[in-house]
């Protein structure tokens, strides 16, 4: 044996056999999950088909949607990548028209407003299919889902959003969808001529639509009208929307782009990043590469000969043979997973104040509630400690993005605005909005009365109550309560006739507060899931935590915890 080194050049032979053995195979699987994904895009484009064809007899909409939608990201001069996702993802907009009946779906005339009910339900049905998957794409395509029936006033559903707080997704699809609807045969009525629906579209510009937006479209409208006439003509199908490029050329654009609106708060796979500061020419198609989370393959290089203690190439090896072989590994677990177990200990953020689900109690200053319980057992799981960070809805995007916390655990609503900027887990309640008032209220009595002139009703300031309420009051005057002020001591001051809430924090009312009484909407007002949420980027803790929600709604923990505290008719177990 050469003293030199540790290895036979026997030895160092079979090593590197092994390591290039373990580059294929993982280069394999690496081409297996593009596989897989694209497998999975083209089955939702199927599903958005059968939908599209009880809506339309051709199904050419979805197909139309998505070169439409592209270009228009690019006149708006967003980045070329976000524009090819845009038009991968549009296509699915309306997936959740598969859940409507065809007494609804397809009736000639005006809709009752129960069947209008049923009919605005479908962008939740849209975001619930599309939002299971963890993959950029499908993340963009239940947020267009979802938002793209949202108005730029505020007037639209299903969460009532207003202007910029709309996703840009869901601005550019409303718009694309809107004009093409409009111009196609329905079974209910004829086409409008394209210059009718340009006219129709200006009028909406600043109500329904995005100013911005409209601009783009009506500046780009003859090219965009002949890119919509093309695809008709020609009908490029559903593995040209998978596809990076079409066989066929479309036209080329080359149009100055006129300024682009403000994107989603933080930039992220799901939402629009910044405009380019040079923006792209409309040009289609985009030969770029299909964005999906998959691991980039490790090159491994070939051997050369050496005679140093360990041959060239042989680290590097045997690090991929570990990790491939199950090993832990910063690629594998993810920064917020490998931190956690370094310190032995996972850092929950909660609100302090949420009865039933995460309270302090104001003299024991022990913590109390189903996700202090649930908290608890996602320690045991992962065989770590629990440190409890006091947070808020107001400031619980900060303190996971600076890592104050590794989890927000306190049932943290699901709103697109929200989803914009941190990554959910499946939800594990839902809760409407309810209203609280006094026993001897002469002004509150029912729901009908909380909406009239001179009534002031409190949120709680960051809650899905605000901008919900905000939307939905037209005559009232709403009142924003921000700690050290409670909406219980305002409501007790008469500086508030009402104030509204969700289930759990209502029972801590009906629990302690003689005084109290609970009103509730006659029907289904504005329920909302709720789930745990973790900052955006590393997919291994999301899905750790994913993991963790299914196996608590699997195990019976989830249904157990909720009934301690009161919240059985709330709890969602799948």
């Amino acid at each position: 044996m050469n003293a030199t080194h540790c290895f036979t050049d026997a030895a160092t032979a079979q090593m590197e056999r092994l390591v290039a053995d373990f580059g294929r195979m993982y280069r394999e699987r690496n081409d297996a999950l593009q596989e897989v994904a694209r497998a999975h895009h083209d089955a939702l484009l199927r599903l958005a088909r059968a939908a599209e064809y009880r809506d339309d007899d051709t199904g050419v909409h979805i197909v139309r949607m998505g070169w439409l939608a592209g270009a228009l990201a690019l006149r708006l001069g967003m980045d070329p990548a976000w524009a090819l996702l845009l038009r991968q993802a549009a296509p699915m907009h309306d997936v959740g028209k598969i859940g409507m009946p065809d007494a609804v779906l397809k009736k000639p005339g005006k809709l009752t407003p129960e069947e209008r009910a049923v009919m605005n339900d479908h962008p939740r049905i849209g975001a619930e299919i599309l939002g299971r998957s963890r993959i950029p794409l499908f993340q963009l395509a239940a947020e267009a889902a979802l938002t793209h029936h949202e108005r730029w006033d505020g007037t639209g559903y299903p969460s009532g959003l207003v202007g910029e707080a709309i996703p840009l997704s869901g601005r550019i699809v409303a718009v694309v969808d809107f004009f093409d609807a409009i111009t196609m045969d329905r079974c209910y009525r004829p086409a409008f001529a394209d210059d009718l629906a340009l006219r129709m579209l200006q009028e909406q510009s600043g109500h329904a639509f995005d100013p911005r937006v409209v601009d783009a479209f009506l500046a780009a409208a003859p090219e965009l009208l002949a890119l919509r006439d093309r695809i008709t003509r020609e009908r490029p199908g559903l593995e040209d929307l998978v596809g990076d490029t079409v066989p066929k050329p479309l036209p080329d654009f080359a149009n100055t782009a006129t300024p682009s609106p403000s994107p989603s708060p933080s930039p992220s796979p799901a939402t629009a990043p910044s405009p380019s500061p040079s923006p792209a020419p409309l040009t289609l198609p985009l030969p770029l590469p299909l964005p999906l989370p998959l691991p980039v393959p490790v090159p491994v290089p070939t051997p050369a000969p050496s005679r140093s203690l360990v041959p060239a190439g042989l680290a590097a090896g045997l690090a991929l043979c570990l990790s491939l072989l199950g090993a832990p590994s910063p690629a594998q677990a993810g920064p917020v997973l490998d931190r956690v177990r370094a310190a032995k200990v996972v850092k929950v953020c909660i609100w302090p104040d949420y009865y039933g689900i995460s309270l302090r109690h104001p003299r024991t200053q022990q913590l109390q509630g189903l996700d202090i319980d649930l908290s608890a057992e996602l320690g045991r799981d992962l065989k770590l400690g629990v440190q409890y960070v006091d947070s808020s809805f107001q400031t619980l995007v900060e303190d996971l993005k600076t890592d104050r916390c590794d989890v927000a655990m306190f049932a943290v609503g699901m709103l697109p605005q929200r989803m914009a900027v941190l990554s959910f887990t499946r939800p594990y309640l839902q809760s409407d909005i309810y209203a609280v008032t006094t026993k001897g209220s002469r002004v509150i009595t029912r729901w009908e009365d909380i909406d009239k002139p001179g009534v002031a009703v409190a949120v709680q300031a960051g809650t899905f109550m605000e901008p919900v309420m905000a939307t939905a009051l037209k005559q009232a005057r709403l009142v924003r309560v921000a700690p050290p002020a409670t909406r219980e001591r305002e409501l007790e001051a008469g500086r508030v006739d009402v104030f509204m809430t969700d289930y759990p924090y209502s029972r801590r009312l009906l629990d302690n507060a003689d005084w109290a009484t609970l009103v509730s909407p006659p029907g289904s007002f504005h329920p909302l899931p709720y789930a745990y949420a973790v900052k955006q980027g590393d997919e291994a803790w999301l899905a750790q935590m994913d993991d963790f929600v299914a196996r608590i709604q699997r195990d019976g923990r989830l249904a157990a915890a909720a009934r301690r505290h009161g919240l059985e008719a709330i709890v969602r177990l799948k």
